[in-house]
């Protein structure tokens, strides 16, 4: 009895059949269901010819361009536009293969994407950086073979979206809470789809992304194939993708209800003295950086050169000696704050006898601590050690977090004086939840404490393009707060006012405008990612059932 059709459409198997060098079919022998599980390319007698060989060959360096391509629409490049071309090429390296080769495929994508996007965690251990290049990598190549799954399905161009954003929602949140570096949708905050996070978040930017990279891919197949209607609908689909955000209209004017409409905001870098794992090894040293800066900053004030500043922003670990622990480190904090006669919001590490914290707090003149938030989303190896008693002792870079930091539970919500904003801290601004829930809480300004000093330029960099897909996103203007680089200042157009440079003690003094008003992402909150994701997934388990039907019925026929 002969073997059913593999692909779930005649279309599908037509199309594997055009886009493959086949050999003559021939008729069903003992070995075909072995020769059929090991081709890497889908041919109809399942064999592995010269020019298949070749073949898979031009797949592989496709995925890995793709990798580069989409590299290379992030910082320090930021050629936007080559995120969908490397999206196109991915998905036409896979088109026809199946998933076992296509994670394979995805396996090299992630190869020439993650390990340089993350090079910048070098200073801290290669060994560091490249385990969690590989994590990253290995989670693509689960994209890979989801992707090549769903490509034999009606209507593939659509579901392949789909699986994208269940693939960033998954690394998003696993292992030990996810990373979610390296999402297409933070690599357009400098160009045209960026405005559509206002709309989706940056679920819906990574999904449009995606789909102009896809209908890309889809004009090549049709075009290969001779279908006219494919390429009429590959072709819509691409217009609508580069014209419709040029409709969407960002939601700069914003109401102002609760509060003043506008803010005098003060950002204080004032540098470390040593970059890299020892920027914080000597006391004292970044904690009078910042007050040194906050004091020019007010004599700025008093020569009638800058404005007085309704709110001060230091960054995350500014005072690298605890306020609340140390008398020393209080009198600092407090001759800033007199000295800038404006509340300070400060980084700080709050540490008791039960918890640790990593933590923005409010301080006052002549009061002290009013208001405290504490990061959320702790680093894993960072900030706390997974299995410690397993891996702790034989590392001893490990014995610079001899305790574990406590996660906070507060939305990020604080009032600075004036200023109720939505605090996040470093790179707690790659997720969505976190700075939507502050906005939502009634956060009228974004802030962004952070400490790039272990990091470089190029991080920096990275998270500052996340930074203005969140201004975009929520419609109010962001102040990123970094020791020594870079300090930035974002209008809620995404449009970057004032950038630092690195390693410079410096600070802004900038009016910025306040808002009440919701976006239309905020009010969706999480939902187009949990309606995309699980879209993707049903993909996958309908390529699935189809798999397992069609075994059981040649089993059953075998019988």
């Amino acid at each position: 009895m002969t073997t059913p059709a593999r692909a779930l459409s005649q279309d599908d198997a037509d199309d594997s059949r055009s886009l493959t060098a086949v050999a003559p079919p021939r008729p069903a022998g003992p070995n075909r269901r072995t020769r059929h599980r090991t081709a890497a390319v889908d041919t109809p007698d399942g064999r592995r010819t010269a020019h298949s060989r070749t073949q898979t060959g031009l797949r592989l360096l496709g995925a890995a361009v793709a990798g580069v391509l989409q590299l290379l629409a992030f910082p320090p490049y930021h050629h936007w536009w080559t995120a969908p071309i490397g999206v196109a090429v991915l998905v036409g390296s896979l088109y026809g293969v199946r998933a076992r080769f296509g994670a394979l495929l995805g396996f090299v994508a992630g190869l020439t994407f993650f390990v340089p996007l993350l090079a910048w965690m070098r200073p801290v251990g290669s060994d560091a950086w490249l385990l969690l290049s590989a994590v990253e990598v290995g989670l693509t190549a689960g994209l890979g073979a989801a992707l090549a799954a769903v490509l034999r399905l009606r209507g593939w161009a659509a579901w392949v979206p789909a699986v994208w954003i269940a693939w960033d929602a998954v690394r998003a949140r696993w292992p030990f809470g996810g990373f979610s570096w390296g999402r297409l949708g933070f690599s357009q905050d400098e160009g045209p789809w960026g405005r559509l996070a206002s709309i989706g978040g940056v679920s819906l930017v990574t999904a449009v992304v995606v789909a102009a990279g896809t209908a890309l891919a889809w004009l090549a197949v049709s075009g290969a194939l001779g279908r006219q209607k494919g390429l009429a609908g590959a072709a819509v689909v691409l217009a609508a993708c580069a014209t419709g955000p040029l409709a969407v209209q960002l939601p700069t004017a914003g109401q102002s209800i609760g509060g003043p409409a506008q803010a005098v905001v003060a950002i204080i870098q004032g540098n470390v003295p040593a970059n890299g794992m020892d920027a914080f090894d000597r006391s004292y040293e970044v904690l009078s950086n910042h007050v040194k800066v906050t004091e020019a900053m007010a004599a700025a004030v008093a020569a009638g050169t800058v404005p007085q500043p309704d709110a001060v922003i230091w960054p995350e670990n500014a005072a690298d000696v605890s306020p609340q622990e140390s008398p020393r480190a209080a009198a600092l904090v407090e001759e800033a704050a007199r000295a800038a006669r404006a509340p300070l919001l400060i980084g700080a590490v709050i540490t008791t006898a039960t918890t640790r914290e990593n933590a923005g707090v409010v301080w006052e003149a002549g009061v002290g601590e009013t208001e405290r938030y504490a990061k959320r989303h702790l680093v894993p190896f960072g900030e706390y050690v997974p299995f410690r008693s397993l891996i702790a002792a034989g590392i001893t870079r490990f014995d610079r977090v001899p305790r574990d930091f406590t996660p906070g539970t507060g939305t990020g919500r604080l009032d600075v004086g004036p200023v109720r904003l939505s605090d996040v801290m470093c790179f707690e601004v790659a997720y969505d939840g976190l700075v939507r829930a502050g906005v939502r809480d009634g956060g009228r300004l974004i802030s962004v404490q952070s400490n790039n000093a272990t990091y470089g330029e190029i991080q920096s960099q990275q998270q500052l393009s996340m930074a203005r897909l969140r201004a975009m996103e929520h419609g109010r203007a962001v102040v990123v707060a970094s020791t020594d680089g870079i300090s930035a200042v974002i209008s809620p157009d995404g449009t970057l006012v004032r950038q630092s440079a690195m390693h410079q003690a410096t600070s802004f003094v900038e009016t910025l405008p306040l808002r009440d008003s919701l976006t239309l992402a905020d009010r969706a909150g999480g939902w187009p990612e949990a309606v995309g994701g699980l879209a993707g997934l049903l993909g996958v388990l309908l390529v699935m059932m189809g798999s397992l039907r069609r075994r059981l019925t040649t089993k059953k026929g075998t019988q």
